[in-house]
């Protein structure tokens, strides 16, 4: 299972954002499901939303997961991010 961020979502959905065909791409050369948490989804409809605790359940989903593989166009907060406080998330949306 892929963790999938608002900022994928979004970028999936409106052709508008910068990052509609990478998340395109990605979506039609994903091999694994998609998994995300309820607070990203109410973030991808109702902008802004309280970001530090769609974070927070982010990271203990990848704990539960066992790992930090995720879809995001947050590439600079997910570099920073880590679950379990020391391991950094992978963001495959970076490799398309």
């Amino acid at each position: 299972m892929i963790i999938a961020d608002t900022g994928f979502w979004i970028g999936l959905f409106d052709n508008t954002d910068t990052a509609h065909l990478s998340c395109k791409r990605f979506l039609a050369q994903c091999q694994w499901p998609l998994i995300t948490t309820a607070s990203v989804l109410t973030e991808t409809v109702h902008l802004p939303t309280q970001r530090r605790y769609q974070q927070i359940a982010i990271d203990l989903l990848a704990e539960h997961l066992g790992h930090g593989r995720i879809v995001s166009t947050d590439k600079r907060d997910f570099g920073a991010y880590r679950w379990k406080n020391r391991q950094p998330f992978q963001n495959l949306l970076e490799n398309v």
